[in-house]
This record gives C-alpha cells, sequence and structure tokens, in this order.
C-alpha cells in the first residue's frame, strides 16, 4: 500500500484531544498519524509521496446527514423553477425546457412560493395550455407539497370527487375545482404513475450527485432510500464507483420484511452501509403540513398533518420491532405537536426493549416545545438538524406560526446546552449541498429577507468549531461510524479536505465564499479544483 505524507498544513482534526495538527501520513485507504511535521517525516522513505499543503487548511470531509442523492442528481438536470420568481417566470422556464425537452414526464423543479411577490401557491392553469400533451408533476423544493398538471391528475385518476387520502389533502378551489396541488400523501396518488426512471437515468442521476457532492467537499452521506434505490448504491459500491460513502436509511414500511430477511442491524462495505429505518411523522412548515399543538396563525382551522403510520398504530408496532432487532430509528418530525408523539414512541421503546446503544434520531426538530428538550436528552435523540432551511423559512415563518412559537424554532443553542447531540446536514435537494453555506447560516442566523443582520434569535447562534463537529466527528457518531471517520486520527479512514480558507479564523462571509481546493477519500484524491 502507498503511503503518503501531507506536510506544513494547518489541520483541523476535530478530535478533542489532539485538536490542531501539521501533518498526515495516509497508507492505503486509512490514516497512519496526525501531528507534527518532525514525527511525519520519520515515515518518509525512496517510495513515499510527499505533498507540501502550503500552510492550507485542512479538516475531516464533511458527514451531510440528511441527503436524497438519486434526487438531487435528478434536480440538478431538471427543470430549473428554484429560480422562478413569478408566475411569468415560472411559464418562461416551462416554455424553454419544453422546446428542448419533448414531451416525456415533467418532474423535479423545487419551485418556491415564497420567493414570488403575493406567494401564493401555483396553480394548473398556469401552464395547461403549454403542456397539454405532457404530463407535469412538479414538487415544491420540500418535497411536501406538488403540482401537477390536468394530463398527469388524469393519468392518476384524480378529479373532484376523489377523497383525501390519510395523511395528504387534494387542494379545491372555492367553486370545489381542483388547482393541482397536492400535500403530502397525496402526492403518492400522482407518483406511482410516474414511470421509475431506468438504469441509464438512475446512473446518470447518481454520477451528477457524486459528483456534485465531492466538488463540495461531502465524503460521506446519511442518504435516504426509497423503493428500489438501494439497489443502484449496492451496483456501485460492488464495482467500486460509489465514490463517496453513503450510511442508507429504509423506510419503516419495510420492517417487518427486513426482520424476517434475517438482515442484521449494521451490515455492507466502508462505501454502503445499512443500518437505520427512517418514518415520516408529519409535513412541512412551508406546505402548512408540519402538525402542531395549536392551529397556523394564517389558518386557524389547520393544525398539520400528522401522517397515517403515526395515527392507526404503525409507527409504534414497527418501531418497537425495529429496534429490537437494533435498528437505528430515523424519524422526520417538524411541528412541535409530531415531535412530542415522536418522543411518546420513542420513550415506550426504551419502556418496554431492551437496553442498547439505540441512538434515536428525530430528523429536522425544528419546532421543539420548551418541555421536550428534557425528554430528547433523557432518551438519548441525537437532533439531526438542517440549518440551512432556517435561511429561507426565518422570512416567512412568523406569518404561519407567530412570533411566540418562534423563540424554539430552529434552537440550536438550547438543543445543545440541554445535553443534546446534535449532527448537520441539508436534507439536500430542499436546499443547496453546500456545507459552508450551511455552517454560515448556523453562526450567522441571518435570514434571505436580510431582516435580521445580527441573526433571528441571535441566543441559539452556534460556534464555528461546534458547527464544524456537527458536520464531522457528531455526525459520524450519528452512523455509529465514530470509531472510523469524523476525525483525523490514526486508524481512521483518511477522507479530509483542503480548503482555502481557514474556517476557525474567517469571518462569516469568508466561510460563504470559501472554495475546496481538494477532496481525498479513502487516501484517493476525488476531487481538485
Amino acid at each position: 500500500m502507498a503511503t503518503k505524507i501531507y506536510l506544513n498544513g494547518n489541520i483541523y482534526t476535530s478530535d478533542p484531544k489532539n485538536p490542531h495538527a501539521e501533518a498526515i501520513v495516509t497508507e492505503g485507504s486509512r490514516i497512519l498519524f496526525c501531528g507534527s511535521e518532525n514525527e511525519a517525516l520519520a515515515y518518509k522513505s525512496v517510495k513515499t509521496e510527499v505533498t507540501d499543503l502550503e500552510r492550507a487548511f485542512v479538516m475531516p470531509g464533511f458527514i451531510d446527514c440528511h441527503t436524497h442523492m438519486l434526487m438531487g442528481g435528478e434536480f440538478l438536470l431538471a427543470i430549473p423553477l428554484n429560480t422562478a420568481d413569478s408566475k411569468e417566470k415560472f411559464r418562461k422556464i416551462f416554455l424553454d425546457y419544453i422546446a428542448i425537452r419533448g414531451k416525456d414526464w415533467i418532474t423535479g423543479g423545487n419551485w418556491r412560493n415564497q420567493n414570488w411577490p403575493s406567494a401564493e401557491l401555483p396553480h394548473k392553469a398556469w401552464i395547461d395550455d403549454i403542456t397539454s400533451e405532457i404530463p407535469v408533476f412538479i414538487p415544491r423544493m420540500d418535497y411536501h407539497m406538488g403540482l401537477a398538471n390536468s394530463y398527469a391528475l388524469r393519468l392518476a385518476g384524480i378529479d373532484e370527487f376523489t377523497p383525501d387520502p390519510p395523511g395528504g389533502k387534494i387542494l379545491k378551489d372555492s367553486r370545489g375545482r381542483l388547482t393541482g396541488i397536492l400535500q403530502d400523501k397525496a402526492m403518492d396518488l400522482v407518483n406511482r404513475v410516474i414511470p421509475e426512471p431506468d438504469i441509464f437515468r438512475q446512473s446518470l442521476f447518481l454520477d451528477t450527485a457524486i459528483e456534485y457532492a465531492l466538488s463540495l467537499g461531502v465524503t460521506s452521506v446519511h442518504d435516504i432510500a426509497y423503493k428500489g434505490q438501494l439497489k443502484i448504491f449496492q451496483k456501485y459500491d460492488f464495482e467500486g464507483r460509489l465514490g463517496i460513502r453513503v450510511f442508507s436509511r429504509l423506510p419503516i414500511e419495510y420492517t417487518e420484511s427486513i426482520v424476517n430477511a434475517d438482515i442484521s442491524n449494521i451490515t455492507g462495505s466502508e462505501f454502503l452501509r445499512i443500518g437505520s429505518l427512517k418514518a415520516f411523522s408529519d409535513g412541512s412548515l412551508g406546505s402548512s403540513t408540519a402538525y402542531f399543538r395549536e392551529a397556523y396563525s394564517d389558518d386557524l382551522s389547520n393544525y398539520g398533518l400528522p401522517m397515517e403510520i403515526m395515527t392507526n398504530g404503525d409507527f409504534l408496532k414497527w418501531a418497537k420491532m425495529a429496534d429490537m432487532n437494533k435498528f437505528q430509528l430515523s424519524v422526520h418530525a417538524i411541528g412541535d405537536r409530531a415531535i412530542g408523539e415522536v418522543l411518546d414512541v420513542f420513550e415506550e421503546v426504551v419502556r418496554d426493549n431492551p437496553k442498547w446503544d439505540r441512538r434515536f434520531r428525530i430528523e429536522h426538530a425544528q419546532h421543539m416545545s420548551h418541555t421536550d428538550f428534557d425528554r430528547m436528552r433523557k432518551s438519548g435523540v441525537i437532533a439531526s438538524i438542517q440549518p440551512l432551511h432556517l435561511y429561507d423559512d426565518g422570512s416567512w415563518m412568523i406569518n404561519r406560526i407567530g412570533k411566540n412559537r418562534m423563540k424554539y424554532a430552529y434552537a440550536f443553542r438550547s438543543l445543545l446546552e440541554n445535553g443534546i447531540n446534535l449532527c448537520f446536514g441539508t436534507d439536500w435537494p430542499v436546499v443547496n449541498l453546500n456545507p459552508l453555506e450551511t455552517v454560515y447560516t448556523a453562526i450567522t442566523r441571518h435570514t434571505s429577507d436580510g431582516m435580521n443582520p445580527d441573526g433571528l434569535f441571535p441566543e441559539e447562534k452556534l460556534t464555528i468549531e461546534e458547527s464544524l463537529r456537527a458536520y464531522t466527528a457528531a455526525a459520524a457518531y450519528a452512523s455509529f461510524d465514530e470509531k472510523i471517520k469524523g476525525s483525523l486520527e490514526k486508524g481512521k479512514l483518511a477522507d479530509f479536505i483542503i480548503l482555502d480558507h481557514d474556517l476557525l479564523k474567517a469571518e462569516p462571509d469568508q466561510i460563504k465564499s470559501t472554495k475546496i481546493l481538494m477532496t481525498v477519500v479513502g487516501g484517493k484524491i476525488k476531487f481538485q479544483r
């Protein structure tokens, strides 16, 4: 195995026992040494490859704790509706896209109605005249709401008399006519008639996503694998093409099949591991489907939407079964009532099942009740948070939930000071995969409207070191990987990145503009600017 020495570096290790170093020595895919330059030179031989880092800032590769890689790759190649800031721009993007795309299904897009002057939801009438022969289903940026045109609604068999499915809503206007907007589980009615992408398109999506991740210094992801998606990751892993490390979370609906198949709780290779089951307890704030104890401030008849598995008992049943077989539980919960009800289940699981190192996760944990911080700590729950959502939500959420509830929204500091482990992610492609934008938001709490120069509830800011730890060592802990990655230490995987600014000394605006110069995964250069 080849030995490489990286000298003259400004290295942040994310190891509290040895936080800073000058040199790294790697052998094959592992770190042989991390420390002083003089000690590193002791490993030099005739065949050793030596790199002068020229005092560049080096740190462990970022670990994104919440991604949808195939959806992200598709998003990068799809209709770019995230740039639309008006109905007119929305239509023009469609016209330009159709001119080169043909008459296949149009999906993706990630529109954001909060970008538009009135923040109104799009309507199928906006595009029906230009897509009469093309089925369209395009999600809002949070993937908890989507717009279908009339053609897609007909293919799905949805009309004015179709009942709302449990955990979903089919929106209608004041005269009872379809608007084309489907919320949460109602989206499945259209999703099930969209043709599954073939292996060529899946490969295109994954290649695009991996290349993009490596360019941003992301060396590992905790991904959500939906139906049929795990196969492409397994294929890439078998062929040695995966490029980044993937901790795959499977839908909790698969619990009984997984247990009956006698699959162990953590299985796989250094590049692809399976060990967690993912559940949804509610929707999102942007789609007004996050589940709250009090009604939405802008719609007093609406408390949000609990998922059907929360109301019919399936979540409790599957959670106990998964935990009994030592599968980690990762649960999407955004509204305070959803978070509380997930904690109810976690507490019952702890009470009824044998003790083990279970590391429950709540994904998002965006809108906390003040009574639930201590409950999270006592149950050992990890808060898997996405600070960059605050940048968008913070400019308009006061209209949805009012100022009082905003006090415990995106409560990063409160979570940390209550003894709760934090790990960072993006939920890409809901927001940009770039970790530096996430770190910037965590330390500044700036919002997209520019109205909070000191930060929205600045007492909830994190420091730069706390943020980097949440993206490295704490992120590795969240997937049971703390012994092999997340910090630069002897014996751990040689996953590290080289940047053009020292993040520990940079001003906030410098952090946002910092570039990744090199990404190393398993001792091999995977990206170089």
